[in-house]
C-alpha cells in the first residue's frame, strides 16, 4: 500500500509531465500522414499532373520544355517521367525550398500561373512516390528530392539539404535549366509508356494550345507538339 508521501510525490510527477507536455511545442503537420493525403488532391489525370511543372517551366522563362517518358527495368514501378526545361534554373538556396509545401516566390501571385506553392511537390506526387528536382546555372548542378517512403519509414520532418551532383547526360546542354523527375510511378492511368506518352501529348497540346501557337516549344518523348484546338479558335490550331 503507497504511503501518502509516495503518493504525493507520484501526483507531483504527473503533474509536472502534464505541464511540460502542454508547454512542448508540436509540429503544424504530421509530415507523413499529409504527404500521403496530399497524393489524393484530385489531379484529373497524368497530364494536369505534369502541367503543374510546365507551368513552373513557363513562369521561369522557359522557351523549350522536353516531358520524357522512360521504360524502366523495374517489375513494381517501370515507367519514370521527367520534365525538363531550359528556363533560368535556381541556386543551391532557391532548390533548398523548392519541395516544401506552400513555399513560393510568387506566393498570392495572382498575375501568373501559380499561386500558392503546393504545385511543384503536389503534382509529381500525385502520380509518383518519389520526386526529384535538379537544376543549373552554367557549371554548377544542384539536386534534391522527396520521397514518401522515407517520409513515412523515417518520419521525416523535414527535406534533405540540397546536394552537388555531376551533371547527368539526359540533361538539356543549355547554361541553364530544371528537371523534374517522377520515379516510382504508381498511379498512372496506362501502364505502357507509348500509352503514357500518347495521352499526355495530346492533353498537353490542348491544355498548353495558345502557348504552343505563341512559340513554346513542348515536347513529349522527341515529338514536338502542335497546338490542339477542338475549339477551332487558333488560325492553325489541329483539331484532330
Amino acid at each position: 500500500m503507497a504511503r501518502a508521501g509516495e503518493r504525493t510525490t507520484s501526483k507531483a510527477r504527473s503533474e509536472q509531465r502534464r505541464t511540460t507536455a502542454s508547454t512542448e511545442r508540436t509540429s503544424l503537420v504530421e509530415a507523413a500522414h499529409f504527404v500521403t493525403a496530399t497524393r489524393d488532391s484530385g489531379y484529373r489525370s497524368t497530364a494536369y499532373a505534369v502541367a503543374e511543372l510546365i507551368d513552373n517551366a513557363i513562369q521561369a522563362e522557359a522557351h523549350s520544355v522536353d516531358v520524357d517518358v522512360v521504360h524502366l527495368d523495374s517489375a513494381t514501378h517501370p515507367i519514370s517521367i521527367r520534365v525538363i526545361d531550359d528556363g533560368v534554373g535556381m541556386d543551391k538556396v532557391a532548390l533548398s525550398s523548392v519541395l516544401a509545401y506552400g513555399h513560393s516566390s510568387r506566393f498570392n501571385d495572382r498575375s501568373s500561373l501559380g499561386r500558392y506553392g503546393m504545385g511543384l511537390p503536389n503534382g509529381p506526387l500525385s502520380r509518383a512516390r518519389r520526386v526529384t528536382v535538379i537544376s543549373w546555372r552554367g557549371p554548377s548542378v544542384y539536386s534534391t528530392h522527396l520521397d514518401v517512403d522515407e517520409v513515412i519509414r523515417n518520419g521525416q520532418q523535414s527535406i534533405d539539404p540540397v546536394v552537388s551532383i555531376e551533371r547527368p547526360g539526359f540533361l538539356k546542354r543549355t547554361t541553364s535549366g530544371t528537371a523534374v523527375l517522377l520515379d516510382s510511378c504508381d498511379r498512372l492511368e496506362h501502364k505502357r509508356p507509348a500509352t503514357v506518352a500518347d495521352h499526355l501529348g495530346r492533353e498537353l497540346a490542348r491544355i498548353y494550345r495558345r502557348f504552343l501557337a505563341s512559340g513554346l516549344q513542348l515536347r513529349v518523348n522527341g515529338e514536338s507538339l502542335r497546338p490542339y484546338d477542338p475549339m477551332m479558335l487558333l488560325p492553325d490550331g489541329v483539331t484532330t
